[in-house]
């Protein structure tokens, strides 16, 4: 063990590992044995052996196994309060590519003093397509943080960022809710320092969900509850990370895709565009809603989802949630085609390219946050805006 290790991972750390077979927990094992002093280690979930220390960790998983969830805090809240430890380092599902040479970075930066550490994965073109057009931009936007992946599949904290995170979770499970846990807000209204650590490539897991209504009811919806839960700290006047400026201009000439693809996205949206009329008038503004329409009738070859009116347009679905203008599964139900619509957009713009991509989810974040005032303003004052 090197000096840099013993200065910067000091005390004891728990490290709660997911079900997965002998061999792959053999391996994280031996690896982190190899990292730290085995006298600091604790692991949970692990076969029991004379070579570390190892405590029982069996969280009852809930139908979101993909991420992180509030049986997963609180069974390692417990666990750290016992053991009396220093760093946790809690992982998700999936752990067949999981970059174990990153473990120890984020171990070292809770162990310096940071309250939550989350990695950032190199994303492919068409990776986290909902954290790129929700997650991300309302994240950095009402909680002035940018992590690109506010929703964890693995994690490093300290102690008393996660008893604050179990606290949430013990009131999800009272309330009888499978509300996701969402840690990069919770640090944020806490004023906890937030780092995300680069990572070597990971193949996040998936949703097992293959209904893309449920799967955009669960997330979008826990995250507007959420907002909403937040209110009176993104209200507040707050510096933005970036200057919020137009982004580049999208360029002119567009890559080859599938064009296939992009024609069953807006058929959907299209198809939605003429039976959701009615029901997209309750939540949009008719200025928003003529946009809308309008773009039902572009052509594939012509088809571009302008970012601010995306802004626009999620906010408008933030704004109906609080209300409560329609039952919350079929408002969130009623965003599902727009979604597509966006995604068909993005596919179309950036193709396989990873510097369209990123220039695109920049463009979107920053479109957030120059119609924050929007947001704000109907919030408080939505009777200013009904027509």
């Amino acid at each position: 063990m090197n000096d840099t290790t013993s200065r910067a991972a000091t005390g004891k750390i728990l490290v709660c590992l997911p079900m997965m077979s002998t061999e792959q927990t053999t391996e994280i094992v031996h690896y982190l044995l190899h990292a730290f002093d085995a006298s600091q280690l604790v692991f949970a979930g692990a076969q029991e052996s004379s070579d570390y220390h190892s405590v029982s960790y069996a969280p009852a998983r809930t139908q979101l196994q993909w991420v992180l969830g509030a049986s997963d805090y609180l069974a390692a809240a417990a666990l750290s309060q016992q053991q009396q430890a220093t760093a946790v380092l809690l992982l998700g599902t999936d752990t067949t590519t999981l970059p174990l040479e990153g473990l120890r970075s984020m171990v070292d930066t809770v162990s310096s003093g940071i309250d939550l550490v989350v990695p950032m994965y190199p994303l492919e073109p068409h990776d986290a397509l909902v954290t790129k057009a929700i997650i991300y931009p309302l994240t950095r936007t009402l909680f002035t943080t940018d992590i690109e992946l506010a929703l964890p599949a693995d994690v490093a904290l300290s102690p008393r960022m996660l008893a604050r995170l179990a606290q949430l979770a013990r009131r999800a499970q009272s309330a009888g809710t499978e509300s996701l846990i969402w840690p990069v807000a919770e640090a944020a209204i806490a004023g906890y320092q937030v780092r995300q650590v680069a990572m070597p490539h990971r193949v996040l897991p998936g949703p097992t969900e293959a209904d893309l209504n449920a799967l955009l009811a669960a997330v979008a919806g826990s995250l507007f509850a959420d907002i909403e839960a937040k209110a009176s700290y993104w209200q507040r006047g707050r510096a933005v990370l970036n200057e919020s400026t137009p982004g580049t201009t999208a360029d002119q000439t567009f890559p080859v895709i599938d064009t296939d693809e992009i024609a069953s996205m807006l058929d959907a949206f299209q198809l939605a565009s003429n039976n959701l009329t009615e029901l997209w008038a309750i939540v949009l503004p008719p200025q928003s809603l003529l946009a809308v329409k309008k773009l039902s009738r572009l052509p594939a070859a012509e088809f571009s989802f302008d970012a601010s009116l995306w802004a626009r347009v999620v906010y408008d679905f933030v704004l109906a949630f609080h209300a409560r203008t329609l039952n919350r599964s079929h408002l969130l139900g009623a965003m599902t085609p727009l979604y597509l619509a966006w995604v068909a957009s993005y596919i179309r713009a950036v193709g396989d390219d990873r510097e369209r991509a990123a220039r695109q989810a920049e463009n979107v974040a920053q479109a957030f946050e120059r119609e924050k005032p929007y947001l704000v303003a109907r919030w408080r004052w939505p009777d200013r805006f009904n027509p």
